[in-house]
C-alpha cells in the first residue's frame, strides 16, 4: 500500500486491519514521510520515481520472499508510484487498485488550461516553501485538494506535522511530472486494475483519472461520492471497493 503526498502509511490503517485477516499486508512510507528517510541531498536535484521504487523494493525484500506476487494499492502520488512499479515488475503484480493517481505528466497531454493551473499551484507552493513559510505552503496544497480553509481548521499538531513534511511534496510533483513520461505507457499495464475517482474532486486530479480510464486495458472504473482525499476521509466508501478487487484477484492457495 502506497500513500499520498503529505501523508504516510498510517492512512491505510483501517484497510490494513481488514485485509490482514487473509493477506500479509505491507504498507510503505515513501521518501520524506512517516518513518522513511529524507531524500539524500545528492538526489534532491534529480529525484525520480525510480528512487521511490528502490525504497519500496527494499521494504519488499525485507517482508516477502523473493519473487512473491503481491497486490498493489496506491492513492494520489502513491498511485502514480504504484503504476510505475507495476510497469517495472509486471510478473509480480496480482492486481492494482488506484485512487486518483497523480501522474502529473498526463496533464500537459490532455488540457493546456489545467496544465497552466497545475504549474501555477505548484509554483506558488514552492515559493512559500522557499521563503520558509512552510505552513502557508502546506495550507495551499492541502486546501486545493481538500477544500478551502481546511488546513487552518485542523488541530495545531496536525498542521505542524504537515508543515514538517511539505518540503518533500515538490519532489513528488517533479518526479510524477517528468517530461520523459507519457500517458500511453499505461496501456502496458497488465495487472487487473481498479481505478477510482471522486465526484467532488478538483478538476485536476479528476481529469487525470478520467483520461487514464481510457488508456489502462480492461480497467474497472468507479466514481465515488467524495473528493480526492477519500481514502482518508471516506474510507467506508473506498475500502470495500479495494477489498473486493483484491479478493477477486487473489489466487487460491
Amino acid at each position: 500500500m502506497l500513500h499520498s503526498s503529505m501523508s504516510s502509511k498510517i492512512q491505510w490503517f483501517a484497510l490494513m486491519e481488514t485485509l490482514k485477516k487473509t493477506h500479509k499486508v505491507v504498507a510503505v512510507d515513501l521518501y520524506g514521510y512517516g518513518e522513511a528517510p529524507t531524500v539524500p541531498a545528492e538526489k534532491a536535484g534529480n529525484f525520480t520515481m525510480d528512487d521511490e521504487l528502490a525504497l519500496i523494493n527494499k521494504a519488499l525484500a525485507e517482508t516477502l520472499e523473493k519473487g512473491t506476487p503481491f497486490h498493489l494499492v496506491g492513492h494520489s502520488y502513491g498511485g502514480a508510484v504504484a503504476m510505475h512499479l507495476a510497469l517495472a515488475m509486471p510478473e509480480r503484480i496480482q492486481s492494482l487498485s488506484l485512487y486518483e493517481p497523480m501522474a502529473n505528466h498526463v496533464v500537459c497531454e490532455i488540457d493546456d488550461a489545467l496544465y497552466e493551473k497545475q504549474k501555477e499551484l505548484m509554483g506558488t507552493v514552492i515559493e512559500e516553501i522557499d521563503r520558509g513559510n512552510l505552513k502557508q505552503g502546506a495550507s495551499m496544497f492541502v486546501d486545493f485538494f481538500s477544500g478551502e480553509g481546511l488546513f487552518f481548521n485542523l488541530p495545531e499538531e496536525v498542521q505542524e506535522m504537515l508543515a514538517a513534511c511539505v518540503r518533500k511534496m515538490p519532489l513528488d510533483y517533479f518526479a510524477s511530472a517528468n517530461k520523459t513520461l507519457r500517458m500511453g505507457r499505461y496501456g502496458n499495464l497488465s495487472a487487473p486494475t481498479c481505478l477510482m475517482a471522486g465526484k467532488q474532486s478538483p478538476d485536476l486530479s479528476f481529469a487525470i483519472s478520467q483520461s487514464l480510464s481510457g488508456v489502462i486495458p480492461g480497467v474497472d472504473y468507479h466514481l465515488v461520492d467524495a473528493g480526492h482525499m477519500a481514502p482518508i476521509t471516506h474510507g467506508p466508501l473506498v475500502n470495500p471497493i479495494i477489498e473486493e478487487h483484491v479478493r477477486r484477484h487473489t489466487s487460491p492457495n
